[in-house]
């Protein structure tokens, strides 16, 4: 009879423990606020998703998946991981440095991007070849990237000034155009080319506003700054490479070896429902946890996160699997629901998640995080990539959705042993010896 006051009394104590944690409160309430946002930005882009995926179909589906990915890959250059750099830099700079950060950044950033805007450019015939796309689609690309890049770099650096207001509502106005677009197309036009436009402006308008309203107008260039941050920089971009790699090349093997609509089909289910998923929780809560832990002990966080995966990963799968089946339905009949491909893309999409927070907390721990974060991708990375080219060949997008499961359980198990052996081991030692 004594146990039930006595949990009831840790629990108040334990409650407000948390509630008189100013940096928790902070976190919490900055969650709320993306949150929210966020929330109203995933509705209008599944609505305008649907839109074109009843109107287009699903080949026309697969071809927006590829652009999109395409897209993705032509950012690393041109970012080269330097927003990651910004993250970890800024929070813990002066006025100085953090104009010499961000005018550094952007100045190099944009340099970059226009260089090799030129060079993807003059390679558009092999390029496009390479990639079984058509040259108009492959310029649509490079549009997309130019535009992601910039958008990318500004949404860094809102993150480590804790703007996640002005974040969030600048995502959200860009998606009110998006989806305004999409929706005056609707009637008017039978081509995918309008949907690509729309998450051209949404970009440009989040941009735009990011930079208008945030005022940092004040901004100087530094030459050590600049290498100081592409220092680090540089190591991210090899390991974004090896991720990209792992868990976009996907959609690329089964261009290959499938038919067009097996493309679409397979990013109906894979693709699409994964970037919600992520757009949903992974991305939402990464806005602000990032941040957040940039100064924090990263030890102590892993193992929080440890223990919290008891209901964290079931709470991931079992969230995916109902977006993945609410998306299916309201893309139509043309879209039919199956249900193994249902429980293999929850369950992978949930142990992605899982991964992607175990990399985040040691990508902003500095050059010993990141390349510890390298030699996890690194290790597995051509045996993984020749699994998933094998199993789609033999099996089609059945393969294509094992192997990612296969993927994310391996990189998993292969964090959590990198960190144990090359971290959290010799942490202890060197404890140890300053103790003694």
């Amino acid at each position: 009879m004594n146990k039930n006051p006595t949990f009831r009394k840790r629990i108040r104590e334990r409650s407000s423990d948390i509630l008189n944690n100013r940096n928790i409160r902070n976190f919490l309430g900055n969650l709320g606020i993306v949150f929210i946002f966020r929330m109203l930005s995933a509705v209008l882009n599944v609505v305008g998703l649907v839109m074109a995926a009843r109107k287009l179909g699903v080949v026309a589906l697969g071809d927006i998946s590829m652009i999109q990915s395409i897209a993705y890959f032509l950012i690393i250059p041109m970012v080269f991981g330097i927003h990651i750099s910004i993250i970890k830099y800024l929070p813990e700079s002066d006025k100085e440095q953090e104009r010499q950060i961000i005018g550094s950044a952007v100045i190099c950033n944009g340099v970059l991007a226009g260089l090799f805007v030129v060079v993807f450019l003059k390679l558009s015939e092999a390029f496009s070849i390479i990639a079984h796309i058509s040259e108009t689609q492959w310029v649509l690309s490079i549009a997309l990237a130019v535009v992601i890049n910039f958008a990318t770099i500004s949404e860094s650096i809102l993150r480590a000034k804790n703007k996640f207001f002005l974040l969030s509502i600048g995502k959200l106005i860009g998606t009110a155009v998006f989806f305004v677009i999409v929706l005056a197309s609707y009637f008017r036009s039978d081509s995918f080319n309008f949907f690509i436009l729309a998450l051209i402006v949404n970009f440009i308008i989040f941009t735009l506003i990011a930079w208008i309203f945030s005022r940092d107008f004040k901004l100087s260039f530094s030459l050590k700054t600049a290498k100081h941050l592409y220092r680090y920089g540089g190591i991210t971009m090899v390991s974004v490479s090896f991720s990209t790699i792992l868990f976009s090349s996907d959609l690329f093997i089964v261009n290959y070896f499938c038919s067009s609509y097996d493309v679409g089909m397979y990013s109906v289910y894979q693709v699409n429902v994964r970037n919600f998923f992520n757009l949903l929780f992974h991305e939402v809560f990464a806005i602000v946890f990032l941040p957040a832990i940039a100064l924090l002990e990263k030890s102590k966080v892993y193992t929080r996160i440890l223990s919290m995966l008891t209901w964290l990963l079931p709470l991931a799968i079992v969230g995916n699997a109902l977006l993945c089946i609410t998306l299916i339905l309201l893309y139509g009949k043309d879209y039919p629901l199956n249900w193994l491909y249902v429980a293999i893309v929850s369950i992978s999409t949930g142990f992605h998640f899982i991964y992607w927070i175990f990399h985040s907390v040691f990508s902003v721990e500095g050059k010993r995080g990141a390349l510890l974060c390298l030699i996890t991708l690194g290790i597995p990375l051509p045996v993984l990539i020749l699994i998933s080219v094998l199993l789609t060949k033999f099996y089609g997008i059945l393969g294509t959705m094992l192997a990612t499961l296969v993927i994310q359980l391996v990189l998993i198990g292969t964090f959590t042993f990198v960190i144990k052996t090359q971290y959290l081991n010799r942490k202890i030692k060197s404890v140890a010896v300053v103790e003694s």
